[in-house]
């Protein structure tokens, strides 16, 4: 394009190569390059505010929006269906469960949670375990598979 602006102001406006033909060209060429550089602004939106699981005072467990900081460390959690318990593949008893979602709570952590139930449908074993992670305050991630948490 800046071949036919020069063409045209040199061969058909003003003589060849004179000091206004270049000044033309020097500032038809500018608008043309600033013109096409230029870009809409792009607005940048806020991200989305996570979603984590609190307990009502009726004792019911609700998602609400929150804004957290980044997870410093996350444990990889698998229930079983009879809500045994295994942190980063190693079997826990349910009051050592809770001591390390006391644990993670403190030191900013999160869970990866896998719990096998056909259907994704938590037993009452598996929601009493839930319920420990969600008491502490725990942030969770849930995968559907149990390959996810390798």
């Amino acid at each position: 394009m800046h071949d036919a602006v020069h063409e045209l102001l040199a061969n058909h406006v003003v003589g060849p190569y004179t000091n206004t033909t270049m000044k033309i060209t020097i500032i038809l060429g500018c608008a043309i390059l600033v013109a096409g550089c230029q870009r809409d602004a792009q607005v940048s939106q806020p991200a989305e505010p996570r979603i984590v699981a609190t307990v009502s005072s009726n004792g019911l467990i609700e998602a609400v929006a929150a804004t957290r900081p980044p997870v410093t460390e996350w444990s990889k959690v698998k229930i079983g269906r009879a809500g045994e318990v295994f942190v980063n593949k190693q079997p826990m008893s349910a009051a050592d469960f809770a001591t390390e979602c006391a644990r993670l709570k403190k030191v900013g952590g999160a869970i990866v949670l896998f719990m096998d139930a056909p259907d994704h449908v938590a037993s009452p074993a598996q929601a009493q375990v839930l319920r420990k992670i969600v008491d502490a305050g725990v942030g969770m991630k849930a995968v559907l598979k149990e390959s996810e948490l390798e």
